[in-house]
């Protein structure tokens, strides 16, 4: 009676147990020379080992030997900034990530060819990835820049061990590479509080409206991402039921597209539908449409005055940008953010650690402004969490009104919001005691 073997299956290896507890042999699947899968399997290798574990390693490190055993002599002394490239080149050309993802990537790709670009793939070690990253430091490159670097050297490094260009992934050996924290000053900076809430709403309400003036409205009053908030067309605006519909982000690049999760996708209702009449953010909006009609109109007039026959033919229609700019078309994410920002500083909300005047190529004065404090624009989405739940809103209503995937993701923003009340508490009994005027 023929001897039976037991058999597992782990990835493209076979094991197979020749003698229990003593001997294995292992067989690995091959590839072809574009590196996909075949039928085949290739001879197979003893490993004494004691358990399946130690033999299933034994049979991954057979596996890489065959693996680069089949890699050519270019990519034996390709480069880690080679490699690198290509690796951003082939995930972009396959569509593996946004386009707005790549071309935030590029930043740590260069990163990668100035600090490790002469270094061959098969010679990175922990120690080289160590020195370079000291390099960066010295060099001022952040502690979050060398953080994205690190965690970008981890996915490259993963795909070059698959590819049994690398033993192992050196990475792994990189200790206190993690993202620093954002410091509880900072985040007392970035928040925005019942109070300031009031402030702003009624700041805005006196304002003459435009895109960006509306864009802050809404995402004050629905707690709406911003890229959600800039790719609002009125098609999505029912101001009958007091609802909006978010299916839309406006990414950099300025087009419209997914929103950031499925969760992301939902309906966000301004009010209830007996309230439209006397809702605030309805008249609010309604006042906006009449304007932007007319600032459609006044657009294409101008531009059948220049000569300009596309802008001329431009009409208000239900798919027009609720947030519009001044030429009637989709906010630019960048723009809208500075114009934000020095915003914010106008009305007391932040500062600006450095302002100077200078003048451009073409002699126009300009100022240039650097080191800003204050909140941004997702801090409105925070304020929303703690004032709804802060006031009797049922968490989960409050998760599916601000899309968040999980409702510990709504918790912790309000716990997060609870923690620096507490250190405000704890600091104004210490001026207290000390004798010091808190008021």
């Amino acid at each position: 009676m023929a001897k039976k073997y037991r058999e597992y299956h782990e990835g493209r290896i076979r094991l197979k147990e020749l003698e229990r507890g003593k001997r294995y042999s292992a067989r690995v699947r091959l590839k072809d020379e574009y590196g996909n899968l075949t039928s085949k399997y290739s001879k197979s290798r003893r490993c004494d080992a004691s358990d399946k574990a130690t033999a299933l390693s034994l049979a991954l490190k057979y596996q890489r030997e065959l693996d680069r055993s089949s890699v050519t002599g270019d990519d034996i002394d390709i480069t880690v900034g080679e490699y690198a490239r290509q690796w951003h080149t082939s995930r972009d050309e396959q569509g593996k990530v946004s386009k707005l993802t790549t071309q935030r990537t590029e930043t740590e790709i260069k990163r990668i060819e100035k600090y490790l670009g002469g270094v061959k793939l098969r010679e990175l070690t922990s120690e080289t990835l160590n020195r370079a990253y000291t390099q960066m430091a010295r060099d001022g490159v952040s502690p979050s820049g060398r953080s994205k670097t690190h965690g970008l050297l981890k996915q490259i490094s993963s795909q070059a061990f698959a590819s049994g260009l690398l033993d192992r992934n050196p990475c792994d050996a990189i200790t206190g590479m993690s993202r620093p924290k954002v410091s509880a000053t900072k985040r007392d900076e970035q928040r925005i509080d019942q109070d300031d809430l009031v402030r702003l709403i009624d700041i805005l309400q006196k304002e003459p409206q435009d895109g960006k003036t509306v864009a802050l409205w809404l995402g004050a009053v629905t707690g709406m991402r911003r890229g959600e908030v800039l790719a609002l067309s009125w098609r999505e605006v029912d101001l009958e039921q007091g609802t909006i519909v978010v299916k839309w982000q406006l990414g950099k690049e300025g087009v419209r597209k997914a929103p950031k999760t499925e969760s992301s996708t939902r309906l966000v209702r301004i009010c209830d539908s007996e309230d439209v009449d006397v809702d605030a953010t309805i008249a609010y909006l309604k006042r906006w449409k009449e304007r932007q009609i007319d600032v459609f109109e006044h657009f294409a007039e101008t531009c059948r005055k220049k000569g300009d026959v596309k802008g001329s033919r431009l009409l208000w229609t239900p798919d027009a940008p609720v947030c519009s700019n001044t030429r009637c078309s989709w906010q630019g994410v960048d723009n809208f953010g500075r114009w934000r920002r020095q915003w914010y500083v106008k009305k007391g909300f932040g500062y600006y650690d450095h302002e100077e005047e200078y003048r451009d190529a073409a002699g126009v004065r300009r100022i240039r402004r650097t080191g800003y404090h204050g909140p941004n624009f997702h801090s409105l989405r925070h304020t929303q969490a703690t004032v709804l739940i802060g006031n009797g809103a049922d968490v989960k209503a409050v998760q599916d009104r601000l899309g968040h995937a999980q409702a510990s993701t709504t918790l912790n923003i309000y716990a997060e919001a609870q923690k620096s009340k507490e250190r405000a508490t704890a600091s104004m009994m210490s001026q207290l005691i000390s004798g010091k005027n808190v008021s």
